[in-house]
């Protein structure tokens, strides 16, 4: 057998292996971010919306006598909250370096797989008569594994996907959850100006 001939095909599966490996290491980082934002989102609704009970006009007169833990709460989670949004922006140009370094190669991946799997599954189907039972098993498992790496690849890609929209909604609950503390906007300017 020539080992030639299939070793395009084995470079592109390796390739496609790694894109995959890839694909599955954002996934990880943006799980990883994803906890940071829901332990900063319990942090501060456990301090805030269960634990305060004045209105926002009170807090810029009690500021000074009754709300200073409160005051720098507010300084602790706001920092907090800031760093956890720049490591998700190096995040999302990691995922859009990612997407557009490896979007060539899949688009043509997926291509020239699809274009054999069919060649091969019109083989099998049209002339099967004429192939003995290693070329027919050949035949049948070599696209199916193809189709197998192929579905893996898009389930990762679909999971880093659902990440993100995970994270956008965990961001949306911080910024709920923040808003209806109760914490004027005049408090957090001069929480802002102290920084």
């Amino acid at each position: 057998m020539n080992y030639l001939k299939i070793l395009p095909d084995l470079v592109s599966l390796l390739l496609l292996q790694y894109a995959t490996l890839n694909v599955q290491y954002l996934s990880v980082r943006q799980q990883s971010l994803l906890g940071q934002f829901s332990q900063l989102h319990l942090k501060v609704e456990e301090k805030f919306i269960y634990k305060q009970k004045f209105p926002c006009s009170s807090v810029q007169q009690s500021l000074s006598s009754r709300n200073r833990s409160s005051s720098n709460n507010t300084r602790n989670f706001w920092p907090a909250y800031i760093a956890l949004n720049r490591r998700l922006t190096v995040q999302c140009s990691a995922v859009a370096e990612y997407a557009r370094f490896w979007a060539p190669f899949v688009s043509l991946y997926f291509l020239a797989n699809i274009v054999k799997i069919c060649y091969e599954l019109y083989l099998i189907i049209f002339y099967h008569r004429y192939m003995s039972r290693q070329q027919l098993l050949l035949f049948t498992v070599y696209p199916l594994y193809h189709l197998l790496t192929m579905g893996i690849f898009i389930v990762s890609c679909a999971r880093v996907e659902v990440g993100n929209g995970q994270i956008l909604k965990k961001c949306k609950e911080f910024y709920a959850s923040f808003k209806n503390s109760k914490i004027c906007v005049v408090h957090l300017l001069k929480v802002r100006r102290k920084m």
